[in-house]
This record gives C-alpha cells, sequence and structure tokens, in this order.
C-alpha cells in the first residue's frame, strides 16, 4: 500500500454506516485482517520461493485475493453492489488424485532463521492463512445483516476454498501434506455409519 493510498480519506457516509450493525463489521474487521495477514506474508516470502509452479499458484492467488479485498473495501464503503465482480477462481492444474500413506522422513522442526525458508515452509504458510480466511469468511457471512455484504463474503468462501485445495494439492504431490488411511475395514466402518432417512 502506498503512502498516498493510506492517507485517503474513508468513502463512507454516516448514511452508509448506518446500513451495518455493529457486531457484522468487527466480524468484517476480524475478516479483512485475516485476509491482509495473508496479502503480507505472501509479500514477504514471494522473493524465497524456488518452485516456478509454487512460484506460478502464488502469483494467480496473490492476484485474487487481492481483488477480493478490494472488492470488500468497496462494499463495506458505499454499501452497494460492488462495481466489480469477485468471480470464480480456477485452479491452474486439473484435479490430481491426492496421493495417500505416508513416506519416510527425519523429524520435523520450526526453521530458526529466514535462511533456512523452504516452499514446504511458505506452502504451509499460505495454506494455514487461507484456512484462517475461510473460517473468518463463514463467520461473517452468518452474522452479516447488509445483504450485499453478505453476498459478496459468502461468494469468496468458495473462491478461498478452490485456492486452498490448490495449495493442498501442491503440497500432496510434494509429500509436504500427507494423507493418511485406516484400514479398509475401518474405513467402510465409518463411510457405512450412516444410512438415508
Amino acid at each position: 500500500m502506498t503512502e498516498q493510498n493510506s492517507m485517503q480519506k474513508p468513502m463512507a457516509t454516516e448514511q452508509t454506516a448506518l446500513q451495518f450493525g455493529g457486531p457484522e463489521l468487527m466480524h468484517v474487521h476480524e475478516s479483512m485482517g485475516a485476509l491482509t495477514g495473508a496479502l503480507e506474508h505472501i509479500h514477504m516470502h514471494q522473493a524465497h520461493i524456488q518452485d516456478k509452479q509454487l512460484s506460478s499458484i502464488v502469483m494467480a492467488q496473490k492476484q485474487f485475493l487481492e481483488t477480493v479485498y478490494n472488492v470488500i473495501v468497496e462494499t463495506i464503503q458505499t454499501a452497494n453492489e460492488p462495481a466489480m465482480k469477485i468471480g470464480n477462481y480456477n485452479m491452474q492444474q486439473q484435479h490430481p488424485t491426492p496421493t495417500f500413506g505416508f513416506t519416510p522422513k527425519a523429524p520435523a522442526k520450526p526453521i530458526t532463521q529466514t535462511a533456512q525458508l523452504t516452499d514446504e515452509c511458505i506452502s504451509s504458510a499460505i495454506l494455514g492463512h487461507l484456512k484462517g480466511i475461510v473460517s473468518t469468511f463463514s463467520t461473517t457471512a452468518l452474522e452479516a445483516s447488509q445483504p450485499v455484504l453478505r453476498r459478496v463474503i459468502a461468494d469468496s468462501v468458495p473462491q478461498v476454498i478452490e485456492m486452498a485445495y490448490e495449495i493442498f494439492l501442491y503440497e500432496n504431490q510434494k509429500a509436504y501434506y500427507e494423507v493418511p488411511q485406516y484400514n479398509t475395514a475401518d474405513m467402510l466402518h465409518i463411510i457405512n455409519h450412516f444410512a438415508k432417512i
């Protein structure tokens, strides 16, 4: 954000402000904090990404999240339908089947220096941010009384879920995010636990 942008006066008027409830604005504030944190960490990590595939994914996601951010800002400052639509996030890769099971590796521990940053650290951090955004956006959409804001936030949730799934698939392919399976009998027990009404 440039200094000029940060010095701009808010566009909202008193009439606009009165279209929102206090609790929903606090939820929006929390949601925007989660979104801002994700964007800031993406900017900090970008220079450390080694894998071109991850870099491409992160660039596309950053651009999409910036659009989401700007649309929400416009919505809360005007309480009107935003001029720009968020649209759909499209993953860069076709939906590969996740790999199940574990591969042997050394015990994990946190890094202690920036020089130790790896694509695994970065992709994991981004996935954590995306999960946080989905969580706060879901709560905000459920609590929003202003209809345009509720729809904008609610429509963003499946898009961020898609982004998180894309990072999960990337991590899974690299064996950063491994998914165990139970034995077949236990899996079938869980799957068949419920019956239709």
